[in-house]
């Protein structure tokens, strides 16, 4: 353990990407490297971190983020490049509705709230440290379905987040949540955003033929996971309790945004890793630019 001593210019908040709790505020003091550095869990009081352990084997057991004091959340600037990274819950279960096919089921469901988050393209292409820091500076963005204070639709920051997006990126998007935003938004407009969409779990599907879990993937690689499921969130909107659903769909939204930015993924219930361009928003964000690249 090092010396700290306080002084507040030089604060640093400590991550744990193991249980996702804030560790301490790094006070070391000034002629200490990062990798020098140790502070203990809150959570697992019987682990300690080594700071340089996020260099050389992430992901790992036991893994710290070091982040800088954080300032309000980052705003973008307006010539900025970002990835989108988000999230919807709905009103209802698929089973309860109408249609003949469960595709058509899905696209009758009605959205109870979505969370997005708006992560910096430059953050992500500079590695995991630069990429997790992105992940919990940025500032999450909840819309509900019966709130429209402005007459342009509840969605409306969210679909201009999409037509701007290098990079959009969902947990099974392209079979669940895109078809049912689909109603708010134009046939030709969709189908833009659709070709931007890095859907984590139809890259994992096809990969491997297993339908994984986002809990289950975050389990196995030692993240925080889900606080609840889709059905609980359903009776949630039912009983009003917004305050918990909101929470519940931005926890999402950062977990997977967390998950995509480590250069490999444990996969449960087979023994190997996915490498990040399976899964990554790096590679995918590397291939989009690639491509553009060809065109122009």
């Amino acid at each position: 353990m090092v010396t700290a001593r306080a002084d507040s210019s030089r604060r640093r908040r400590v991550f744990c990407v193991a249980c996702a709790c804030s560790v301490a505020w790094c006070v070391c003091v000034s002629d200490k490297t990062l990798a020098e550095c140790v502070h203990s869990c809150k959570k697992k009081a019987t682990c300690w971190f080594p700071l340089n352990v996020l260099k050389t084997s992430l992901p790992s057991k036991h893994v710290v983020v070091v982040i800088p004091t954080m300032p309000p959340p980052t705003t973008l600037s307006n010539d900025e490049s970002f990835v989108v990274v988000w999230d919807i819950e709905t009103q209802s279960k698929i089973s309860d509705m109408p249609g003949d096919s469960r595709e058509e089921q899905v696209r009758n469901l009605e959205v109870s709230c979505l969370s997005f988050l708006k992560l910096p393209s430059a953050a992500i292409l500079a590695g995991p440290e630069e990429a997790l820091r992105a992940v919990e500076e940025a500032h999450m963005v909840t819309l509900w379905r019966d709130e429209d204070d402005k007459g342009v639709g509840p969605f409306f920051e969210l679909l201009k987040a999409f037509d701007e997006a290098e990079v959009i990126v969902s947990y099974n998007g392209l079979g669940f949540d895109h078809p049912v935003l689909y109603k708010h938004c134009k046939p030709h407009r969709t189908e833009a955003h659709l070709f931007k969409v890095h859907d984590v779990f139809a890259r994992l599907r096809d990969h491997t033929g297993i339908w994984f879990k986002l809990d289950n993937l975050l389990k196995a690689n030692n993240m925080e996971t889900k606080t609840a499921n889709g059905r609980i969130a359903i009776q949630w909107w039912a009983e009003g309790r917004r305050d918990e659903l909101k929470e519940y769909c931005e926890q999402d939204v950062r977990a997977l945004a967390r998950m995509i930015c480590l250069p490999e993924l444990r996969l449960p219930r087979i023994s190997t890793t996915a490498p990040n361009y399976v899964f990554g928003v790096a590679s995918a964000l590397a291939a989009c630019r690639a491509s553009d690249s060809q065109i122009s």
